[in-house]
């Protein structure tokens, strides 16, 4: 028997990141050109090459959760719940009980958890401690945003992490997509988090010299396609999607955003960092097949532009 092709809205959506605390904030900021880059305040960076980041500004974890249930969560959990709390209520989604085992979460991460690993490798190399946090490792695992989501908004359906460097939230997005779509799930929340800004890991990212330096103008220190561009800068935050089946929308009213009609991905099989032009392509030509789009009716290209001279010649 034939079935119909299950269409997918984006009917919520939430941001918490450097650029904005929520979609409103973050889209102003954005349209007005406002940088949010700034030196490094978490940590003293003083004894580092690059002393600048996209960081979440004047941000209290207290302000938003519990202390016990701090103790449970690393910052890129945290800002994963953020967005995802934002998502939800500006969806307006009441998930019926019966609804929930239809009802998922995919949650992207490039690094996890490394804030906490940062500090527990600190505490136990550089201060010699016996003993550590009991809940290191669930506060590390990249499926940690997921699951917190999971348990939060009482989603019992298809739950799980992607992990594939800067493409993350978007493989997350896309395979949120697919499992509605084939008719695996209704409503799905879905995106990405990371808060790598540490002191272990910007000396990591130093080592790869692929970081700006530009410590004297943080605001003009990142600048892709431009001539004399010279690297990327960390930044933090999350930002989360409300994906519904159509109908599933329409039948509660629902504001529908946007559709979501095709995704591809593909891999290079080539350099750990020197992408190549074909990997690219393909995976933009699934896209455009799946949505039996052509490529002249594409209006914007988000291009993944690094600001480093190989990323940014592909």
């Amino acid at each position: 028997m034939e079935q119909s092709v299950r269409r997918v809205v984006i009917t919520g959506m939430g941001v918490f990141a450097s650029a904005g605390k929520d979609v409103e904030g973050f889209f102003s900021n954005l349209v007005n050109a406002r940088s949010a880059i700034c030196r490094i305040t978490q940590f003293d960076p003083s004894s580092l090459c690059v002393q600048i980041g996209a960081e979440v500004p004047d941000y209290k974890p207290a302000d938003y959760f519990p202390l016990k249930r701090l103790d449970l969560l690393d910052r890129f959990a945290q800002f994963g719940l953020l967005a995802a709390r934002e998502a939800v209520q500006s969806s307006g989604i009441e998930v019926r009980d019966e609804e929930r085992p239809r009802f998922g979460v995919v949650m992207g991460s490039g690094m996890g958890g490394v804030g906490t690993f940062d500090g527990e490798c600190f505490n136990l190399y550089a201060k010699k401690a016996t003993r550590l946090h009991p809940f290191t490792i669930p506060k590390i695992m990249h499926n940690a945003a997921t699951s917190q989501i999971c348990m939060e908004h009482g989603a019992r359906g298809p739950s799980f992490s992607t992990s594939t460097a800067c493409s993350s939230a978007g493989h997350a997005i896309g395979e949120a997509f697919h499992l509605i779509k084939f008719g695996i799930a209704d409503v799905m929340l879905t995106g990405g988090s990371d808060a790598p800004i540490t002191y272990g890991m910007v000396r990591c990212w130093e080592s790869v010299r692929v970081l700006a330096t530009g410590n004297g103008d943080p605001s003009r220190a990142c600048r892709p396609f431009s001539a004399d561009r010279e690297g990327f800068v960390l930044g933090e935050g999350a930002g989360v999607l409300l994906l519904e089946e159509l109908e599933h929308a329409k039948e509660r009213g629902a504001r529908i955003h946007a559709e979501i009609a095709g995704y591809g991905m593909t891999s290079d099989a080539g350099h750990i960092t020197q992408p190549s032009v074909d990997g690219p392509a393909r995976a933009m030509r699934m896209a455009l097949e799946e949505a039996a789009v052509n490529p002249e009716e594409v209006d914007y290209i988000n291009a993944h532009g690094t600001g480093t001279r190989l990323n940014d010649v592909t």
